[in-house]
């Protein structure tokens, strides 16, 4: 069984994992997301027939069923709390993304 796969990032390092995705048997590439309509990565995908949106992250929390594993190929970094439940309180879940340096969380 094959994992669905998307790529977060269209620049250099997004556009080299696609190449390498492709050629996997066990990852099935769904999808490289951007975020800049007129990226040169964008349009390899579409060329190569991988779908190329350039809504970012909106497109990945819209399709999340249809996707086992996400690549961030963008430099930041995603955190994922599943949050916990005690007896008088429930955390919340939540996923977090983050820059270099607390630069943005």
């Amino acid at each position: 069984m094959t994992m669905r796969c998307a790529i977060m990032g269209s620049g250099n390092i997004g556009t080299d994992l696609m190449i390498k995705l492709r050629r996997s048997e066990l990852l099935d590439l769904v999808a490289l997301v951007g975020i800049d309509p007129a990226s040169d990565g964008l349009a390899r995908a579409r060329a190569l027939g991988v779908q190329a949106p350039h809504t970012g992250i909106d497109w990945v929390r819209e399709h999340a069923a249809e996707i086992d594993l996400v690549f961030d190929a963008t430099g930041g970094m995603w955190v994922t709390d599943f949050g916990k439940v005690e007896e008088r309180r429930r955390d919340r879940v939540g996923v977090y993304y983050g820059r270099p340096a607390r630069s943005l969380i």
